[in-house]
């Protein structure tokens, strides 16, 4: 058996001992999207292309939010004030 860590100081930990910040995370996930190969992603960051794959599936960095996005609802309202 080990040491149990809570929720809370496993976060603290990991986000010490991190690569990326979680701008570059975003910047990663924007670019997978996008269709760019992760080995291009992963040259581009110096670092191994299962890095970038584990952002993807969400194994790793899951604790960054996704980008805030506008809702189609929001951009329909938005659209209406214009016309």
């Amino acid at each position: 058996l080990g040491r149990e860590f809570t929720p809370e100081w496993r976060l603290k930990i990991s986000k010490a001992i991190s690569k990326f910040t979680d701008d570059q995370v975003r910047e990663i996930r924007r670019q997978l999207a996008m269709g760019i190969s992760q080995y291009v992603i992963a040259e581009t960051f110096g670092c191994h292309q299962g890095t970038i794959s584990g952002i993807k599936l969400g194994k790793v960095y899951a604790h960054v939010p996704a980008e805030a996005t506008a809702h189609a609802g929001d951009m329909f309202s938005l659209l209406e004030q214009e016309a």
